[in-house]
């Protein structure tokens, strides 16, 4: 039996309703994000295999490059949406350099087009960011405003 089966099974035997099993659909703002096939940090990409695993689904918006300056396989500009080889996840990888020669016009051009990137998305139950670099908070911070549903900093 899969851990999503076994929470949905727990939910139940407490008399949860069907609307109260229902995974949260998640945003996450990461300008850095590492996926499996790019070099640096991979917390972000375990993370999203967990997610799948309990049947969250997910926008993530992201470089189409990693910090290290590798470009992830099958990274699509302009906001596209990028399969990511997990249900229910959508990486949404945005053209904003990730260069540390500029890296204060790297902040800015990722969070402008974060900003709106998130107008074009589906309403989150949650809205995750993570940090560094914490100016990507920012986007983040107003999405969930503008929702009116928790911010979680990671």
């Amino acid at each position: 039996m899969r851990p999503s089966q076994l929470h949905w099974q727990a939910a139940r035997s407490c008399g949860a309703s069907a609307a109260d099993m229902t995974a949260p659909h998640v945003l996450w703002i990461h300008q850095n994000l590492v996926d499996r096939d790019q070099a640096g940090n991979a917390r972000g990409a375990f993370l999203l295999d967990a997610m799948s695993r309990v049947g969250m689904t997910a926008d993530v918006i992201t470089a189409s490059n990693g910090y290290l300056g590798s470009v992830a396989g099958g990274a699509r500009a302009g906001g596209e949406k990028a399969a990511s080889g997990r249900h229910g996840i959508a990486l949404r990888r945005l053209e904003a350099a990730n260069d540390p020669s500029r890296r204060s016009a790297s902040y800015r051009e990722f969070l402008r087009a974060a900003r709106r990137e998130v107008r074009d998305l589906r309403r989150p139950d949650v809205v995750f960011s993570s940090s560094p670099p914490l100016p990507q908070v920012w986007p983040a911070l107003r999405a969930a405003s503008r929702y009116g549903v928790p911010l979680v900093l990671e």
